[in-house]
């Protein structure tokens, strides 16, 4: 009789970890930072989606008598499964106390890392797979990371520190570039090259596997706490005795499904049987006719195998095989970390019509093995089997066993196709497989159609098939079925197909056809097929700092950031690292579930009974003020009497631990009366729902006076989405009374520390005085976390001060989805008027931004646009007007390049359509109208020390634009189903506030009697490096190495009355008055290194002391003069101008609107780099996070103003397969800028706009497939381009019965 066991044995970085009762329902996430206090996992989604809590899981495998390895997302791992497994964390594979490991050590000096909130996720990913295999190549690494999301780097630099891995040393050295130009392709296995020839195995030493665990996986386990439990049996008969046993049991296999559930509380208490070491559920057998794969294994063991029996059989490997089709399948199926988890049976069982096997499964015609008390039956796959989204046709009792899949036999072609919202970890827009089997004479015997996500169910279709069963596949038969697809998918899905659907149904068809008929050697067309894929790479050319450079001087060198060591071993404390106080308490709020109401009633009193809840608040409970904003007072922190928005906040429960507080939140019962709702701006122009917005038009004479003169006026209109920000760190406060004189403490997630303890103290009704708000560091801000910090302070500040405890509240991914605002949505309509040779010569424009239903920065976001519409271009006359929508959504905020790139993307669509109109190419009408040195702009504006010229000619050059040119034309002429496009577009951004008090900084420098030094400065550090290039300011002007200096934090405390940290501003306002505290310290010593000229700095320090002279001083920093009058519309909005351009090569499929940026060549002119790495970061990720929003970054409200997406799993930000397969940053060099620190220039933003370089090259690929239409007209083009609007803009013809070739 085998031994039960009620005792939870694992390990964690070495150490044994046992547990007598452990909660089945407690993820490994949980576990990890609560009980062990182990933070280096990051909580960013906790849906499975980010890989931020990647954690690696070693086992021992009795049948290959081997230690495995895996990487899994802890927040998706129950910790019952941990049972006899040995988990792996950041804080196991190295630290700043016991030493980096190779891995750490090249991501921090590959500049692999920006905020660091993904860096642990990344570290252990790539841990994983060198545990796994020595030396792998490229392509797996990058399929390792596709389950890793980073906001910031763009991933470039990850891949390149994680590349050293992959191979020895780098071909491409002899190439690169010499004397005063540094390349970073230069940098070998730790980015210094000390360290090259290391040896993999001694950087990434193998793990030591505890003995003990290797008898404890086979065990039955039962464990039980609370109104759960928790049981492993090891038979099927034990399963089937369990399940008899206990009526309210669960079949587990992975859990990840499971673990949604829980979250969700749609399970909330019962018994889990763990199926994952049921003998009889691990089988894999393969014979001639057919494989058997038992439903506990995972997907990646299904795929394993399936690769290993591949090899044997006949026609396997090869494109038409079953097996080859399953193996396609499995490789674009979530990503590693979940298929590392996901087993085969959970997969089919929880029947989402969004499964990317079980179309296959369904076309192959494979069965299901069940089991039950009664026996076993076997039950083919198919439209009966997955009854509806989430339910399958087995009874309650039954149980899957395993799958059967039968080879398919010679003259039959299966194959399998999905297109996604991106490639790489996306659910499919839609997927299908489809196998046809020919006779002797090359004719349709029988063909099967089978679709995902068409219906609420996998499905076979039945009618459209048959018309091919006997005809030859030629282009007439695909015409005829074509036909019958788009009837019986608008019949069987009772018409709620979209067209798009329809189409790209057909497309994968025509793509199948293409198979068949070159498979048949008719022809041997390749433009049906997908797109190549190739590794990434890039190059990055920057001036290096001169030989004669003194080594103390740190401006001007790639310097990683002084932070890194401690974020690459997960030490860095971010706000919910934080460790708990012994009475803290944690607020949850309550939000509104209607776009727009009045509140009837709030029942509270179920919640109130709720165990451990403390207190209830809502607007009557404010001691100050219950509004807050930047420009108008108009926004509730909670809710009186009637809430505007889904998601905004009514009232909150506080209680002793987050599970009380949300369990009883979600028991507080609100009613309301719907009242009309307006949540879009179509809605909100005829009902003519306006904020005032009151800054004077921007006038440059009067285009409609111009327009009669110009030989052609076109008008038209673009738009541009939403865009998250999805900062990987989630949002929130501690807010932690002192309870003396009204003291508060506000630890926060903040881009604007001084907005925070201004509003804090309107709220509490307390002086600034008594405020202190300090933050360490944020996880990527991006805007989003401006001025909406009230919505994550506010309710934790009232309970601190209203109950006198610590108060924590940490929104989770979905709630920040629902609340914080997004990127503005713009609506521009434009008139343009221009000469026939393409010569701009009056533009109007009308700009309407849905803002939400409060004003936040709307106003501010019109004026930016209204500043920067003109982009790179000189137009004689031009108008532009703002109109700022009001709607009942989540009001929309601040977001990187803040209206800017909203109004370029719209003078670039502009552009497009001019060169349209008089046939001239693109480039040529972009630089015939591109500002030049001494030009005027549209707010008369005299452009000096101009460099867009400049960086054009560099990037025309560079990228060799004209001889692929050509090249793109010639592939367009030679496919008709796959297109490409290059386009190069200039940039100028202006970098400066319009107001010219916010142009100031502040800094504290204090000098210690030992030499060290440390800063404070009013900017807050989130990933640009603006700590790293403060010490390098501070390094040159006290002539002090960088180890001497260190900053701490940021605070209220220290440096009072700051500017918000965004708009590139801070390295020059904050530098500056770093500067200006050094300089006054300089001027102090200056008497003592002249009666000590032979001293040492400790001796100048302690001898100025010993006078009595001050070794603290404070600086403020006021780059720039400009200031704006917004009622006379006149003045200088900006301090200088960031310039720079872009080429970029794409390619799309027109059949199913899939693209890939195949290559972009970024010249940017920033001045003298403070440090150029880090700059080139900066460049990488803001291009990155620009092409997001231009192509996959789609975001939508329903009628009810309900925000269609909760976090990465249904919003889709670019992964490591969708960054430019090659990129290249050269920074401009001998260009100072004037009047900033060290000649510098901000970077932040300007980089995100050239992402519609993009735009443009996609627009010249539907052009060209336009063109073979004969189409020629100019045409408006919305963004995002998602794979649905990019193949709806290309107009091909679906066959109808005769396919033209």
């Amino acid at each position: 009789m085998e031994k039960t066991r009620d005792t939870l044995v694992f390990y964690v970085n070495q150490q044994k970890i046992v547990e007598n009762r452990p909660d089945p329902t407690t993820t490994l996430l949980q576990y990890l930072r609560r009980h062990l206090k182990l933070t280096g996992t990051k909580n960013a989604c906790n849906q499975g989606g980010c890989g931020s809590c990647t954690v690696m899981l070693s086992w021992w495998d009795k049948a290959e008598q081997q230690i495995k390895h895996s990487n899994v997302n802890a927040c998706l791992v129950l910790v019952c499964h941990l049972h006899g497994y040995a988990v792996t964390t950041v804080e196991g594979v190295g630290s700043t106390r016991k030493g980096l490991s190779g891995i750490q050590t090249s991501l921090m000096e590959s500049f692999g890392l920006q905020c660091g909130f993904c860096t642990p996720g990344m570290v252990m990913t790539m841990h994983s797979l060198l545990q796994q295999t020595a030396e792998p190549s490229q392509e797996s690494l990058e399929m390792a990371l596709e389950g890793n999301i980073c906001r910031c780097t763009g991933y470039r630099p990850i891949v390149d520190a994680f590349q050293n891995f992959c191979k020895k040393g780098c071909e491409k050295r002899g190439q690169c570039d010499k004397g005063d130009i540094e390349d970073l392709c230069q940098l070998t296995i730790n980015g210094s090259g000390k360290h090259e020839n290391i040896d993999d195995d001694k950087l990434e030493g193998k793990i030591r596997f505890p003995k003990e665990l290797k008898d404890q996986g086979t065990e039955k386990l039962v464990f039980r706490s609370g109104d759960w439990s928790w049981l492993r049996p090891v038979t099927i008969q034990e399963v089937l005795s369990l399940m008899d046993k206990e009526p309210n049991s669960h079949i587990v296999m992975g859990g990840t499904n499971l673990v949604g559930k829980l979250k969700s509380n749609t399970i909330t208490k019962g018994t889990l049987i763990s199926c994952k070491n049921v003998q009889e559920m691990t089988i894999f057998k393969h014979n001639e006719d057919g494989i058997e794969m038992g439903a506990a294994l995972t997907l990646t063991n299904v795929a394993e195998r399936l690769k290993a029996c591949n090899l044997s059989l006949n026609g396997g490997g090869i494109r038409g095989h079953v097996v080859t089709a399953m193996l396609e399948s499995l490789r674009w199926l979530a990503c590693q970390q979940i298929r590392n988890q996901a087993t085969l049976g959970g997969h089919v069982m929880i029947s989402d019509p969004r499964s990317d096997l079980c179309v296959v499964l369904v076309a192959a015609g494979a069965r299901a093995v069940v089991i039950s008390k009664s026996g076993h039956r076997e039950v083919e796959l198919n439209n009966q089997f997955f009854t509806s989204n989430g339910k399958t046709s087995l009874a309650p009792t039954e149980v899957l066993v395993s799958v059967k899949v039968p080879f398919n036999p010679v003259n039959t072609h299966v194959a399998y196709y999905k297109q996604a919202s991106r490639k790489g970890f996306s659910y499919a827009l839609l997927n299908g497989c489809f196998s046809a089997s020919l006779d002797g004479r090359g004719s349709f015997r029988n063909l099967d159609l089978c679709f995902g996500t068409v219906f609420e169910t996998t499905r076979k279709l039945t009618k459209c098939p048959s018309i091919a069963n006997g005809n030859y596949p030629d282009d007439s038969t695909l015409g005829l079925v074509c036909d019958e697809l788009k009837r019986e998918l608008q019949a069987e899905s009772n018409g709620t197909v979209s067209s798009y659907k329809q189409n790209l149904a057909c497309g994968f068809v025509i793509k199948f056809w293409r198979e068949i008929q070159n498979k048949l050697n008719h022809n041997k067309r390749a433009d049906a097929n997908g797109l190549t894929w190739k590794p990434c790479e890039g190059q990055q050319v920057f001036q290096a700092p001169s030989p004669g450079q003194p080594a103390h001087d740190a401006v001007g060198r790639s310097i990683p950031l002084v932070s890194a060591p401690a974020l690459v071993t997960g030490q860095a404390m971010f706000l919910d690292d934080m460790p708990r106080f012994e009475n803290e308490l944690y607020v949850q709020p309550v939000f509104s579930t209607r776009a727009h109401a009045r509140i009837l009633s709030i029942d509270k009193s179920v919640a109130m009974a709720s165990p451990g809840v403390v207190d209830f608040l809502d607007a009557s409970t404010v001691p100050g003020e219950n509004k807050w904003g930047l420009f108008a007072q108009d926004e509730p922190l909670f809710a009186e009497n009637e809430v505007f928005c889904v998601g905004q906040v009514v009232c909150a429960i506080v209680a002793t631990s987050e599970h009380y507080a949300k369990t009883a939140a979600d028991l507080v019962k609100i009613m309301y009366l719907d009242l009309p709702n307006i949540t879009t701006m179509e809605e909100a122009i005829a009902a003519d729902s306006y904020f005032d917005y009151t800054s004077h038009p921007i006038d440059c004479g009067d285009p409609d006076k111009q327009f009669p003169l110009c030989d052609f006026v076109k008008e038209g209109q673009v738009r541009s989405g939403f865009q998250e920000h999805f900062y990987l760190e989630p949002s929130g406060a501690v807010v932690v009374p002192k309870n003396e004189l009204g003291e508060i403490e506000i630890f926060t997630t903040s881009q604007a520390p001084t907005f925070c303890q201004t509003s804090a103290s309107q709220i509490l009704g307390i002086p600034r005085n008594r405020i202190v708000v300090r933050q360490k560091r944020l996880g990527g801000g991006f805007g989003g976390r401006e001025y909406r910090t009230p919505l994550m302070f506010g309710a934790a500040a009232v309970a601190a001060q209203r109950l006198g405890k610590p108060v924590r509240m940490i929104m989770d991914r979905k709630t920040d989805f629902q609340t914080t605002g997004k990127r503005h949505p713009f609506l521009s309509k434009y008139k343009a008027g221009f000469r026939y040779d393409g010569t701009l010569e009056a533009v109007s424009i009308h700009f309407y931004i849905n803002a939400g239903y409060t004003l936040d920065v709307s106003a501010a976001i019109m004026d930016n646009a209204c500043f920067n519409v003109d982009a790179a271009y000189k137009t004689p006359v031009f108008s532009v007007y703002g109109h700022v929508c009001k709607t009942n959504t989540p009001s929309n905020t601040s977001m990187r390049a803040f209206g800017a790139a909203e109004a370029v993307f719209v003078m670039e669509a502009i552009m497009c359509t001019v060169a349209d109109t008089v046939g001239l190419d693109q480039e040529y009408v972009r630089q015939l109208n591109m500002y030049k040195e001494g030009s005027i702009n549209h707010y008369k504006r005299k452009l000096e020390n101009c460099m867009l010229q400049r960086c054009w000619r560099d990037c025309i050059t560079q990228s060799k634009f004209e001889e692929r040119s050509k090249a793109v034309s010639l592939y367009n002429s030679q496919n008709k189903f796959k297109k490409k496009g290059i386009a190069v577009m200039p940039l100028k951004f202006g970098v400066g506030y319009p107001v010219r008090h916010l142009n100031q900084g502040a800094a504290l420098v204090n000098i210690y009697l030992d030499g060290s030094i440390t800063i404070a400065h009013g900017g807050v550090e989130m990933g640009q490096g603006l700590h790293t290039k403060m010490i390098q300011v501070a390094s040159r002007a006290l002539e002090v190495p960088i180890e001497n200096i260190h900053i701490s934090e940021t605070g209220t405390n220290t440096c009072p009355n700051t500017t918000s940290t965004a708009a590139s501003l801070s390295s020059d306002i904050n530098g500056a008055a770093v500067l200006d505290a050094c300089n006054k310290i300089n001027n102090r010593l200056r008497p003592y290194k002249q009666k000590i000229p032979t001293g040492q700095w400790t001796d100048w320090v302690n001898a100025a002391y010993m006078d009595r002279v001050s070794l603290s001083a404070t600086g403020i920093g006021r780059p720039g003069n400009q200031h704006w009058d917004f009622e006379k519309g006149v003045g200088n909005p900006v301090h200088y101008y960031t310039f720079g351009a872009a080429c970029t090569e794409v390619e799309i499929d027109c059949l199913t609107g899939e693209h890939q940026v195949l290559d972009t060549e970024i010249v940017i002119d920033i001045g003298n780099s403070l440090n150029p790495s880090l700059d080139v970061g900066q460049i990488e990720g803001g291009f990155v996070q620009g092409y997001g929003w231009v192509t996959m970054e789609e975001l939508k409200f329903s009628s009810k103003g309900e925000t269609l997406a909760c976090g990465p799993v249904d919003y889709k930000l670019p992964g490591i397969r969708n960054i430019p397969r090659r990129m290249k940053v050269s920074i401009l060099k001998d260009c100072p800028n004037k009047g900033t620190v060290y000649s510098s220039k901000g970077v932040g933003e300007p980089p995100l706009l050239l992402a519609i370089s993009v735009y443009i090259a996609m627009r010249k690929a539907i052009q060209a497939c336009r063109a073979d239409a004969g189409l020629t007209d100019a045409f408006d083009l919305d963004i995002p381009l998602t794979a649905e609007n990019i193949r709806m803009a290309c107009p091909i013809e679906i066959p109808t019965g005769k396919f033209a070739s």
